[in-house]
């Protein structure tokens, strides 16, 4: 709760309806197209650049799920070393200590790709006849 400031805001109320949601996204895309007319044919030259922000900087474009599975236990299929218990600690991510010693929690937020990643494509059209 420590990590979310709006949760921290609102401690010891209830939240109201769609409060505390996801961080805000911002997403930029640009298209850049040319036509040629070449031998009596058009040619549109396109390339697209799809979350633009993200290649001017990286910390822009950034898009923040939450994790969708955090195992707790994995259960053993052949043993768990010497324990004799049938499960043990799946990994999922536990609060860490800072540098004085408080415990600090994990951050509630991964980025998500690849929509946080900044993408590229080109493409060629050519329309015959179109001169005529």
């Amino acid at each position: 709760m420590a990590n979310d400031p709006c949760l921290k805001g609102n401690e010891g109320h209830t939240l109201v309806r769609n409060s505390c949601r996801s961080p805000w996204e911002h997403q930029l895309d640009l298209r850049v197209s040319h036509t040629l007319e070449l031998g009596g044919s058009d040619v549109r030259l396109s390339a697209d650049v799809l979350n633009l922000l993200s290649l001017v900087n990286a910390e822009w474009g950034r898009v923040q799920r939450t994790q969708p599975l955090v195992p707790l236990l994995e259960l053993c299929q052949v043993a768990c070393g010497s324990s004799p218990l049938p499960a043990r600690w799946g990994g999922g991510v536990l609060p860490t200590r800072d540098d004085e010693g408080r415990r600090r929690p994990s951050d509630a937020w991964i980025p998500a790709t690849p929509e946080s990643q900044w993408r590229m494509q080109i493409g060629a059209r050519v329309t015959f006849g179109a001169g005529r």
